[in-house]
């Protein structure tokens, strides 16, 4: 028969798949060597791109930009999940040990795009806002649980013309709506908290300008709330501010610091009030220790069960409340659409509970909670409107 001739063009495609079959042969031929070899040693040149996307594919699964081809490098050398080789990779210390994939896995974003970070450079150099009522002045103080290091809310005790004032004050980001940041952070719609790393809703650089920081003018919307002669919140206001924290306490000693029992001495009161009044609105309040988990150095957990049963504890838990129910109602006053949580039917348990796994399973029975842009009451909580404002 006769030799057909191709084209010049077809002919070089071809040569070019041949070749670039050929580097793959010798690639995975390098990759097996470099596997059966010492583990700790560091890959050849020429397989720094295959390991990077054996990396990212046992960081990312099929998430990763070149899955298929890493899963076809991973078989080769006995791997068959992306978990298998993550592992593999930790014990040749190419990833160090108890690498945590899930951000990448879940594809949670880690990057800020550059439209974000622009706006992230720009609100970082915004000088503070002076229109604000200046509390400065006001003695205040922020209580979190031992290693918080951010601070977005704080309260205050103040006189003003006779007067006894409580304050709660919260972190007020400037972050322009509908622009790139926005977008990002409604992409994150939360911080994400692994046991060695966070991933924040807000960038670093933002949360350091408007943060509550001790002994910083910082911007904050705060509530003020006039008591009673007997101690009991008052009908309130809310305000722009410019605050200053004079002291981040935690809730198991900030009773012995002496603003800390200051502030605590008129507040605690007010709290315990708040407290049995939202028991009298039908509140399922029974209350379970917050567990927390540690991991030692050689990976393990060491879970450890903190009490919420403290002061501290109660007056932030329900100044908390009031400031969200408070800033709910003021809304559902203005008719602004706001994402409010509603739970219109509360199912009490018919006893008291104090195991508990009784309690867990008594939680279990409640109606959901719903989210929606009208308002309504929060029976489970007691109040008559709630949204969640005290954590920016």
């Amino acid at each position: 028969g006769a030799i057909l001739r191709r084209p010049a063009e077809q002919r070089a495609q071809i040569q070019l798949r041949q070749e670039l079959a050929d580097q793959e042969v010798r690639l995975r031929s390098a990759v097996a060597a470099w596997w059966e070899g010492s583990s700790g040693e560091a890959p050849p040149l020429e397989l720094v791109d295959v390991v990077a996307g054996l990396k990212d594919y046992a960081l990312c699964g099929e998430l990763a930009e070149d899955h298929q081809r890493s899963a076809r490098i991973g078989k080769q050398i006995g791997i068959e999940t992306p978990d298998q080789l993550l592992v593999a990779l930790e014990a040749r210390g190419v990833l160090p040990r108890h690498t945590n994939e899930q951000p990448t896995r879940l594809g949670l974003p880690l990057r800020w795009n550059a439209a974000a970070r622009a706006e992230i450079a720009a609100l970082a150099a915004t000088p503070i806002d002076e229109r604000g009522e200046d509390l400065r002045a006001v003695p205040t103080i922020a209580i979190d649980a031992a290693g918080a290091d951010e601070i977005d809310d704080a309260l205050s005790v103040l006189e003003r013309d006779g007067r006894r004032y409580l304050a709660i004050h919260i972190a007020q980001p400037a972050i322009e709506i509908g622009g790139a940041l926005d977008a990002a952070t409604a992409s994150r719609a939360t911080s994400v908290y692994f046991p060695r790393e966070t991933i924040p809703m807000l960038p670093e650089a933002v949360t350091e300008r408007f943060g509550l920081l001790v002994g910083v003018d910082r911007e904050a919307l705060t509530y003020l709330a006039p008591l009673s002669a007997e101690g009991r919140p008052e009908p309130g206001r809310f305000t722009r501010s410019r605050i200053r924290v004079d002291a981040h306490l935690e809730f198991t000693s900030a009773e012995h610091d002496p603003l800390g029992a200051e502030i605590l001495g008129v507040l605690v009161p007010v709290a315990e009030h708040l407290y049995a009044q939202r028991v009298a609105e039908g509140a399922f309040l029974h209350r379970t220790p917050n567990l927390k988990v540690k991991f030692d150095a050689d990976g393990e957990p060491a879970p450890e069960l903190l009490s919420v049963e403290g002061p501290a504890q109660l007056l932030v838990s329900e100044l908390m409340i009031l400031y969200n129910a408070q800033l709910a109602a003021a809304l559902a006053e203005a008719e602004r659409a706001a994402f409010f949580r509603v739970q219109a039917k509360a199912i009490p348990p018919a006893r008291a509970l104090d195991d508990v796994f009784e309690i867990l399973q008594a939680r279990r029975t409640l109606p959901p909670t719903r989210v929606q842009v009208d308002p309504g009451p929060q029976k489970t909580m007691g109040v008559a409107a709630y949204i969640q404002g005290s954590s920016p």
